[in-house]
């Protein structure tokens, strides 16, 4: 689908919409995972049934080696919350055995988390205090192990501290990993932080994400980290793994991934979206880390850290996912419905683009937030839609209408909500719809309720709908003016518009109105069409300017000053109005080839006129300000 001209997207920036997934990693309660590391054969036996007891309303996992060499393995290999380990492991006759405070010390070399207690016999004190010092939580003397279970407990404790801790640690970086993945053209710089998060935390040589894009599902992204310049990268456009399991690859795997001399060990995360309407579960991404020696640095500690980065990750690309989908059928709905009001009539329709856009106006000049401010142009759009279930010749009807076709016209606002109701997408939009015809001082139709008591949307939505009315051609008057209009915001504000609103309306009306100024003034002068976008590298000079009363069709007088500097407050975007004034490319570009043509012709006729005349819509008001333009520049 294309781009209406008043800036209706089939795809939205992510915000833009109603439905926001909510998506929590699952929720786990693990066993609490002790290992026993003592070469005396009746030790580790006594230890685990007393460990028992001591966790008996808890899940435990308890392992029991003879060695340190053995516990070191383990470590690698397996999650472990609490290590008990000896000191002296030479009973067996193992002189070339390794001693508990050298397991400390690898322990501590390569970042292992678990909470250790030293256990030594009696009389060696000043081997506990090295302990303490080479990292051990606590230590216990043999063989007495006098307060075992008071020990155990608390440096249980301890330990959930310590992931509490890290877990806290990471949080701001998976903030900003949120951060960058939620907004938009920040997908890149989101990928980026995952792969410098997982490369950091696991300690590996190679790692690199791939993710799949929403609008095609083809892995486009691909990232790569190495620790060494000389070590071989994957092949690009890796093609992603069919099943979602994490896992150590294969040889066979490894080879296709790599030209040459591929790692000794990879790690493969996928990233994968549930299809909940189906059960079955897609791959989106991969995140994977390789060594090509030390293998062993990729023990469960870092398994685990590896597996909350690519779980976050996850969730948020599954997002992205589920957003793209729904904006797409969002985009799709709003293209149907606007489609059905312009084979209705042209009039309307190219009305309903306008208050759009004075509604996004009118918003920006609130300070309202981008997704609130896409929704007010898309209220605008729909904000006539029950007129589809008038008689069309009613809508332009040239004359006054009877009492009987006046009350069939005044229901098309609430046959328009009745119409979007149903749409669970929508639901923000239905009280522009079904009230923008309220008075702020009550009396409007279809309620009569005070829209001082409505949403800011139905208050900002009769400005807009009213502001576009007036400064259009009907079938029984000619368009207002400019000028006209806005004298007649400021006359009935507290009476059928919210007051609080119509200055900052104004105002960004008289900003959105130097853009295309701008652009008209470029055209005048070079004669040839002007991109709407080349105007963005100018906006600091459109804008630094300060209004003028002119601009803001303010009388001069005592107040005219304080009035100019109430206008100074109003929060407008600059980069929000340009987004406005961009949308508008295709109308721009059709009222500049309009006024190209009318000037070649060398006529004296009326410039607005004659454009009219050779425009195939009957929008006319960009038309009416090039015209405006240039009789101001020519006269």
């Amino acid at each position: 689908m294309g781009v209406r001209w008043s800036g209706l997207k089939s795809q939205f920036s992510a915000g833009e919409i109603l439905v926001m997934p909510r998506l929590e990693p699952p929720q786990s309660s693990e066993p609490l995972r002790l290992l026993i590391a003592d070469d005396d054969p009746m030790i580790p036996e006594m230890l685990a049934e007393r460990l028992k007891l001591c966790f008996i309303d808890q899940a435990v996992e308890i392992y029991q080696v003879a060695s340190a060499e053995e516990a070191l393995k383990l470590l690698f290999e397996q999650p472990i919350d609490l290590l008990l380990t000896d000191y002296d492991f030479s009973q067996g006759g193992r002189n070339e055995a390794i001693t508990g405070l050298a397991l400390l010390r690898q322990i501590r070399e390569h970042r292992i988390v678990v909470t250790t207690i030293f256990m030594t016999g009696f009389g060696d004190e000043e081997v506990a205090k090295n302990a303490i010092l080479q990292g051990a939580a606590d230590y216990l003397t043999k063989p007495q192990l006098k307060g075992l279970d008071s020990v155990v407990k608390r440096c249980a404790e301890q330990h959930s501290g310590r992931l509490q801790q890290a877990a806290l640690r990471n949080a701001a970086q998976l903030l900003e990993i949120s951060e960058a993945l939620n907004r938009p053209g920040s997908r890149e710089l989101g990928a980026e932080l995952v792969l410098q998060a997982a490369f950091k935390e696991v300690d590996c040589d190679l790692a690199w994400i791939t993710m799949s894009s929403p609008s095609d599902g083809i892995p486009h992204l691909q990232r790569v980290l190495r620790e060494d310049e000389s070590l071989n990268l994957p092949k690009a456009n890796l093609i992603l793994s069919k099943h979602g399991e994490a896992r150590f690859a294969q040889a066979q795997e490894i080879a296709q991934r790599f030209e040459s001399d591929g790692p000794q060990r990879l790690w493969i995360r996928p990233l994968v979206m549930e299809r909940s309407e189906s059960g079955q579960q897609r791959v989106i991404g991969e995140l994977c880390v390789a060594y090509f020696d030390r293998v062993h640095r990729f023990h469960p500690g870092r398994r685990r850290t590896l597996e909350v980065i690519a779980n976050h990750s996850e969730n948020l690309i599954t997002q992205q996912f589920l957003r793209h989908d729904i904006e797409r059928s969002f985009g799709e709905t709003i293209q149907v419905l606007v489609q059905a009001l312009e084979m209705h009539d042209e009039y309307t329709a190219g009305h309903s683009d306008w208050v759009g856009v004075y509604a996004r106006l009118g918003a920006l000049a609130m300070g309202w937030d981008a997704r609130a401010v896409a929704r007010a142009g898309h209220a605008g759009l729909l904000h006539d839609i029950g007129k589809v279930r008038l008689d069309s010749s009613m809508i332009n009807h040239p004359g006054r209408l009877s009492d009987e076709q006046f009350e069939h016209f005044r229901a098309h606002p609430s046959v328009g909500a009745e119409m979007l109701k149903p749409l669970r997408s929508m639901q923000d939009v239905l009280p522009a719809v079904c009230w923008h015809h309220e008075r702020f001082e009550g009396g409007g139709y279809p309620s009569g309720v005070a829209s001082s008591l409505l949403p800011p949307l139905a208050r900002l939505m009769c400005i807009a709908d009213s502001y576009d009315a007036m400064t259009s051609h009907r079938a029984y008057r000619r368009a207002m003016s400019h000028k006209q209009a806005v004298g007649e915001l400021r006359r009935c504000a507290g009476q059928q518009f919210d007051p609080a609103m119509i200055e900052p309306f104004i105002v960004a009306l008289a900003a959105f109105r130097r853009l295309v100024r701008r652009w008209a003034q470029q055209l005048i002068e070079t004669r040839e069409l002007v991109d709407a976008k080349s105007l963005l590298s100018q906006l600091n000079e459109v804008f630094d300017a300060p209004w003028t009363a002119d601009e803001l069709l303010l009388d001069e007088g005592e107040q005219t000053q304080h009035q100019l500097a109430d206008a100074r407050l109003v929060p407008l975007d600059r980069n929000g109005l340009a987004a406005v004034f961009v949308s508008l490319e295709e109308g721009l570009n059709d009222a500049g080839r309009l006024f190209l043509t009318a000037i070649k012709s060398g006529s004296d006729e009326d410039l607005a006129a004659q454009m009219e005349a050779a425009s195939e819509r009957s929008d006319h008001r960009l038309q009416r300000l090039i015209a405006q333009v240039w009789l101001e520049q020519n006269h």
